[in-house]
């Protein structure tokens, strides 16, 4: 990096865009709220446009001077704490493809390199640290909490003021609008595809086709974000191939039947997952990682789910820690089932020492413990389960014995 550009520079404006599942435009898939976006498929918007647009050469120009674009809160926020951030991670990236000096931050059209997509909130599950911008299972879930009155803060969704967004989702087939200019896609190094569920998506094969025949996908690195209860057809299969490299990062959250607790889909069990990862498997190209988001549900069960990885044959991470919704997050746990989570996590850790990627990770998630305990959002973390637990007839202490005896009875609201 030039000793001209300031600390926080950030590369994604000149070399990459994100497509968000309710038809947003962003620099990138953290990027915060409405009225920040570059456009709209709603409103006729495509990425050509977009990336050729005034708004995405006023947020080059903020970076250039120094300043934060609005959007980038944060990454400010992180940056400011000295944590890592997205900008941070996909800097690396850049690096890793030896890319990096091949930004061009004077140029007012550069080429893409990365793509961050989602091609819909489509999803079969309805897991409760998501929301219906990300999975359109989620209406249910909202109206049964509309009903409860319980209003407990925001997603990482970028929606403001709710948990919702299912009323601004992509319909099927829509996605083909966005792409005027295929040519746009020439320079492509790294591609992401999220949701909802991708492989749900009728918008996937088409567009993995269209990069295979243009001969764009022998240069692209392709990352496909799977919940892994769907299962990988032929055909898929057989694109899949086509690319310089496949990364399948399957989100996995817990073993057993705190899986299906939290990710909420009894006629999904891990057993599905394992299927589908086994066809994964099969293609020499691809990678796979489990990727659990670390939470309050899941804390005490880590050690369980580096187990399960290790049947698998998977490798795992434990670096995303959930920051939203905040009442879900580890920081709502009072004093006593941080002391437990934490003795549990440094007998994990000595476990790890010929890892010492996975025992800084778990270091990290002992060090975020030391952060003031939130009381208010504990008692929001308890409404929200009982509320959950009492709509879908399960009880959290029976599948984490750790936290009996600290939630109160759910009353039903007369």
């Amino acid at each position: 990096m030039s000793a001209t550009r300031p600390d926080h520079f950030c590369y994604m404006p000149w070399s990459a865009l994100a497509v968000l599942p309710d038809g947003r435009i962003t620099t990138c898939c953290v990027a915060f709220g409405f009225r920040h976006e570059l456009g709209d498929l709603h409103l006729g918007d495509n990425l050509e446009k977009v990336w050729r647009g005034e708004k995405l050469k006023a947020i080059r120009k903020q970076f250039l001077n120094g300043e934060w674009p609005q959007g980038c809160v944060g990454c400010k926020a992180r940056y400011e704490r000295n944590l890592a951030s997205q900008r941070e991670h996909y800097t690396q990236l850049l690096k890793d493809y030896a890319l990096l000096d091949s930004v061009n931050t004077s140029d007012e059209a550069p080429p893409i390199f990365h793509l961050d997509l989602s091609f819909s909130n489509i999803c079969n599950l309805a897991c409760r640290t998501c929301s219906s911008t990300f999975s359109n299972k989620w209406s249910l879930v909202e109206q049964h909490l509309n009903t409860l009155g319980l209003v407990l803060g925001s997603q990482p969704s970028g929606q403001e003021g709710g948990r919702g967004g299912a009323g601004r989702a992509l319909p099927e087939n829509s996605f083909s609008k966005l792409i005027t200019h295929p040519s746009l896609f020439a320079d492509l190094r790294s591609l992401t595809i999220k949701g909802g569920e991708p492989l749900l998506s009728k918008d996937l094969e088409p567009f993995l086709n269209m990069l295979v025949t243009r001969g764009y996908a022998s240069k692209i690195n392709l990352n496909i974000t799977t919940n892994g209860t769907i299962a990988p057809n032929q055909r898929l299969l057989g694109l899949l191939s086509e690319f310089a490299s496949v990364r399948i990062t399957v989100s996995v959250d817990g073993t057993g039947k705190l899986f299906e607790y939290i990710r909420v889909g009894k006629n999904f069990p891990l057993e599905t997952v394992e299927s589908t990862i086994r066809l994964f498997q099969e293609l020499d190209k691809a990678r796979l990682i489990i990727y659990p988001t670390i939470q309050a549900y899941n804390i005490f069960n880590l050690e369980e789910l580096y187990e399960w990885s290790q049947k698998m044959r998977v490798p795992i991470t434990y670096r995303h820690i959930l920051n939203s919704p905040n009442y879900l997050s580890i920081r709502v746990l009072p004093e006593h089932l941080r002391a437990v989570a934490q003795k549990k996590l440094s007998s994990f850790m000595e476990r790890l020492k010929g890892s010492a990627t996975l025992a800084a990770e778990i270091n990290d998630l002992m060090a975020a413990f030391n952060q003031r305990p939130e009381p208010d959002q504990y008692r929001n973390f308890l409404q929200f389960t009982n509320a959950l637990d009492h709509y879908y007839q399960v009880k959290l202490e029976d599948l984490v014995p750790e936290f009996k005896d600290l939630r109160p009875p759910f009353a039903d609201k007369e």
